[in-house]
């Protein structure tokens, strides 16, 4: 069916517009509730079979998280994107989404679709995008007298802020005073030369307009063994390293690397909205590594495919003139450790808060030093 316009639905996100549209309605019509916080709102609700279309004047690059809530929705739920229906099965063992389900009973069946039983659920069921669209749809078939879908969007960008002090062949100095050239010490103790350095600076009315781009807080000795060393602030999508018994013993791996959101159910780490202004930064090296910020383990740029459409056009060529090989899709960067995203990683944050234990080992006395 040919979309309609619905009420003049329309706002901004992440200073890009866009615009609502709907199938036609047929004898219910489709209810739009405009609440709009900052990236997220909700869309609308309706008892018949829909779908919601969220167009945006421009591209959103890649890594864009869609916070699917699905209100009793009693069958299932698909997603279409750029007009295109995704099979989530395909599409995550592509790596072109990533899906985190709630334990509520939600799946994603063998149709591709999120398959939902529970009855008046708010499941909150995130689909990270890791390819850019310009439309993104919402198709939910559900039973007669159930009603009700929502979606919310947020953009994030991984990155350090200004400030952080990084462990390099000379000592400790602020990420916004390194250079191209510069060594940093890195996870497996070698120091390597930074390849390129971007940066991007939010004011108030950005942060405020999306407060997802507040950045995380650390604060000094939360991740355990007195680490990080003083406050760290990172972007919500900057992946920190972990390594610990419950780890082992929940994954089988002896260290991973997490999304700096996914821990602030722990003491000390939260999204820091009193910032006035942020200034990120991104560090790109020949591999993908750790590196050492205030102390802790922390990951670089990492340069796969997805990873850079979620920067700049101009980012993007000046990192090509150095890799170009990546421009063409034929390398892939291999992750310096797992990268853990599942439902499963709450757990392993409540009990390691439960039991008060660290996130991190002990840093070795020879990381306090300057590499050789």
């Amino acid at each position: 069916m040919a979309l309609v316009s619905v009420a003049g639905l329309s706002g901004t996100a992440a200073g890009i517009n866009y615009t609502v549209t709907t199938d036609e309605a047929g004898d219910t019509p489709f209810q739009i509730n405009n609440t709009t916080l900052g990236d997220s709102w909700l869309v609308g609700q309706g008892n018949i079979d829909e779908i919601v279309t969220v167009t945006f004047d421009e591209e959103v690059k890649a890594g864009a998280v869609v916070t699917v809530d699905l209100y009793d929705i009693g069958e299932d739920a698909g997603i279409i994107l750029d007009g295109v229906f995704v099979d989530l099965n395909t599409a995550i063992a592509s790596g072109d989404v990533t899906v985190t389900l709630p334990g509520d009973g939600s799946s994603i069946g063998a149709d591709g679709r999120i398959d939902q039983n529970t009855l008046f659920a708010h499941d909150g069921i995130t689909i990270t995008i890791n390819v850019p669209f310009t439309t993104i749809g919402f198709e939910k078939t559900n039973d007669p007298g159930t009603s009700g879908n929502g979606i919310g969007f947020a953009l994030d960008i991984p990155c350090f802020c200004a400030g952080t002090r990084i462990m390099t062949e000379t000592g400790e100095r602020r990420i916004e005073d390194l250079k191209t050239g510069d060594l940093v010490l890195c996870h497996d103790g070698q120091s390597r030369p930074i390849r390129w350095i971007g940066g991007r600076r939010l004011g108030s009315a950005e942060l405020k307009a999306n407060p997802k781009l507040y950045p995380v807080r650390i604060v000094a000795g939360a991740l355990g063994h007195n680490l990080p060393k003083r406050d760290l602030l990172v972007s919500r999508q900057h992946r920190m390293y972990i390594a610990s018994k419950v780890l082992e013993r929940m994954y089988g791996l002896p260290q991973a690397l997490v999304a700096a959101h996914r821990l602030t159910e722990l003491p000390g780490v939260y999204l820091d909205d009193n910032v006035d202004e942020v200034e990120y930064f991104h560090l790109l090296l020949d591999e993908h590594v750790t590196i050492y910020a205030e102390g802790a383990q922390s990951e670089t740029l990492y340069g796969g495919p997805f990873a850079l459409q979620a920067l700049s056009p101009e980012a993007r060529e000046e990192i090509f003139a150095i890799f170009p090989d990546l421009r063409q899709g034929l390398v892939r960067p291999i992750p310096a450790f797992p990268i853990l995203e599942d439902k499963k990683l709450n757990q392993l944050v409540r009990r390691h808060r439960k039991n008060n234990k660290p996130l991190v080992p002990a840093a070795h006395p020879e990381l306090a030093q300057t590499a050789h």
